[in-house]
C-alpha cells in the first residue's frame, strides 16, 4: 500500500491513531516495497504525513546508498523533516570493534555518533543491537 497510495495509506493510519511512524528510505529500501516513495520529494512526503497528522522523525537507511551518496541522502532526510538517519548494518562484522565502526563511515566528514556522545549535524548512528559498546 505505501507504494501505491501512500497519502492512502496515511489517512488510514490516521484513522487507527498511529501518531507516528519510521520510514526506510526509497533508496535504500527499494526491494522492500519502499521504491514508490521515489515518486515523492522530500518536502512532498513531509506535507502528506502532516495533512495526515502523522509524524516522522527518523527513517532507515542503508550503508550502500549513503556511501554512494550521502549529500543527497541527508538533504532528502532534511526534507522530509526528519532529525534521525538510522543505518541498521554496516555490512561488516557482526560484533564490530571501534574502529571496524569507523572504518565503515561513509565519508570522512561524518562521525557515526555512539551511546554517550553528542548527536553530529546529519544525526547519524548505528542501531545499538549490532555495536557492543
Amino acid at each position: 500500500m505505501i507504494a501505491k497510495d501512500f497519502p492512502g495509506h496515511h489517512q488510514t493510519t490516521r484513522r487507527r491513531r498511529i501518531p507516528s511512524i519510521e520510514l526506510c528510505s526509497p533508496v535504500g529500501y527499494a526491494e522492500h516495497g519502499f521504491a514508490g516513495l521515489a515518486k515523492y520529494s522530500g518536502s512532498e512526503l513531509k506535507k502528506i504525513l502532516s495533512d495526515a497528522g502523522v509524524a516522522c522523525v527518523s527513517s532507515h537507511f542503508g550503508i550502500q546508498e549513503l556511501r554512494k551518496d550521502q549529500p543527497a541522502r541527508i538533504a532528502w532526510a532534511k526534507d522530509v523533516g526528519l532529525t534521525q538517519m538510522l543505518v541498521p548494518s554496516l555490512d561488516g562484522p557482526k560484533n564490530p570493534t571501534m574502529d571496524d565502526v569507523n572504518a565503515a563511515q561513509p565519508t570522512n566528514t561524518t562521525r557515526w555518533r555512539t551511546r554517550g556522545q553528542s548527536r553530529n549535524p546529519a544525526g547519524l548512528h548505528n542501531e545499538d543491537f549490532e555495536c557492543p559498546w
